[in-house]
């Protein structure tokens, strides 16, 4: 008995030392300081990662690195930027022990735009600008929608001018979808305080209802432009910015200025008193303009004719909810008649990531 007994005490020790034996050691806790080589970086560049244990030692290399502002992405050391903005990273060693979390300014470079490939032409198609000031929860608002998509349609039409579609009349995101603090600052500047109102470049005198002669009114403004000045220009968007080069090209000297606007499509809000599933999906819908105060925007100074001047403009901070992919720049550059007031002279379009060339009368 006594001996079955101690074979029994034998075995069981056996067993539990063969178990111990096959366990991990537990993770000692220890704090750990993580440090980056730069602090600011552009897109494309690498930041390099060093990670201390409290008593000196560099244990870097058994560290992860977590991008926590990428959906808390384990991420390699050195680390190429892929976006801009503040990126904040972590690091994690034997899996329970977190580092303090450092912050680097990610920056979107500015986009170059190419030479001008007819450096001697300047006689340039002009546009003009429409802004409908509407909102989602305006009933009367679809008869302007179905009007302008009526005048979009006729041939000949669309060519004369871009549309900025203005949701100011909520003055609420949460209950227009489309709503941006920019469409407000618009509105206040034409003065308007009925919706659907159209309004002309930068006239505040004539505004227009859905019960307007607008295409009367598109001729007469549209037929008074010249082609003062063409604009190129091209974009980059980024994760939470975008960069954008334009150039202004003269026809005739004068004093210029130019404003730049954030528009973005396929905004989906429910549209109220809509006669067709397409009211509900909003386009080229105001987000951000780049001058309040003038509305009419960047000071270019004196313009010889056969000119140019180049800026670089950012739209800073993108909202998280608008899509990137969607979203285009609009320019519009005006001139100082012999009033110094100044008006719209010519309007165009970028897409997002994208570029545009003068538009020339072939």
């Amino acid at each position: 008995m006594r001996l079955t007994k101690y074979i029994m005490l034998m075995l069981s020790c056996a067993a539990l030392f063969a178990a111990c034996e096959g366990e991990e050691p537990e993770a000692q806790q220890i704090a750990i300081t993580l440090t980056a080589d730069v602090d600011e970086v552009m897109v494309g560049q690498s930041v390099t990662f060093t990670v201390i244990a409290e008593d000196g030692t560099d244990v870097t290399a058994n560290a992860q690195f977590v991008d926590k502002s990428n959906d808390f992405a384990v991420v390699t050391n050195p680390y190429t930027i892929p976006y801009d903005g503040k990126i904040e990273v972590y690091a994690i060693y034997e899996k329970v022990n977190q580092s303090n979390t450092v912050t680097i300014n990610s920056k979107l470079g500015y986009p170059e735009l190419a030479e001008d490939a007819n450096p001697t032409k300047t006689n340039f198609k002009p546009r003009m600008l429409l802004v409908d000031h509407t909102g989602s929860k305006c009933t009367f608002c679809p008869k302007m929608m179905v009007l302008l998509k009526d005048i979009e349609q006729t041939e000949g039409y669309h060519e004369k001018y871009h549309e900025v579609m203005c949701h100011s009349y909520s003055n609420n995101i949460s209950a227009d979808a489309a709503y941006s603090q920019a469409a407000s600052v618009i509105s206040n500047y034409f003065g308007v305080i009925e919706h659907p109102t159209l309004t002309y470049n930068f006239d505040t005198s004539k505004k227009s209802s859905y019960s307007d002669n607008i295409k009367g009114n598109i001729d007469s403004y549209w037929g008074a432009m010249q082609g003062d000045a063409g604009i190129a220009a091209v974009t980059i968007v980024g994760r939470n910015n975008v960069t954008i080069e334009a150039a202004v090209k003269a026809q005739t000297a004068g004093d210029y200025r130019i404003t730049v606007w954030l528009l973005e499509d396929g905004i989906y809000q429910a549209q109220a008193g809509y006669t067709a599933e397409w009211q509900h999906t909003h386009n080229n819908v105001v987000r951000s303009i780049i001058s309040n105060d003038p509305l009419s925007g960047v000071d270019l100074g004196t313009i010889e004719a056969g000119g140019s001047v180049k800026k670089t403009f950012a739209f800073e901070n993108l909202h998280r909810k608008w899509n990137r992919d969607n979203l285009k720049v609009l320019f519009i550059v005006s001139k100082a008649d012999a009033n110094g007031k100044y008006d719209v002279v010519n309007v165009a379009l970028c897409p997002a990531n994208d570029a545009i060339d003068y538009e020339y009368i072939d």
